[in-house]
């Protein structure tokens, strides 16, 4: 997550190197000052990523702390303002800790 252009040399390779479909798991960034996943998102999407799931922490958060839900809305969310104001076409789902039944639909 740390390296977008990498992300997006491997994401290209694997892509083209089979005959299924490909589906990636992220994180919402690498740190909490480096939140990404929605670059990632975009990345994943122009590389033909057909599915997405989004972990709702970083990868230092590994599994402590809270859910970023706010985070994993907006990757749910974003739009591709550089091609259009339509939404990503990539099927997309989180990863969330939910606390409560608002959680759960957020």
């Amino acid at each position: 997550m740390k390296d977008e252009e990498l992300v997006a040399r491997i994401l290209e390779t694997v892509v083209a190197a089979v005959s299924v479909p490909v589906t990636l798991k992220t994180r919402t960034g690498w740190d909490p000052f480096h939140r990404n996943g929605i670059r990632i998102a975009r990345i994943a999407e122009d590389c033909g990523i057909q599915a997405l799931a989004v972990h709702g922490r970083t990868r230092t958060d590994m599994f402590r702390g809270v859910a970023e839900h706010d985070t994993v809305r907006a990757i749910r969310t974003a739009s591709r303002s550089r091609c259009s104001r339509t939404a990503m076409s990539i099927r997309r789902c989180a990863h969330r800790k939910f606390l409560t039944t608002r959680d759960a639909t957020a």
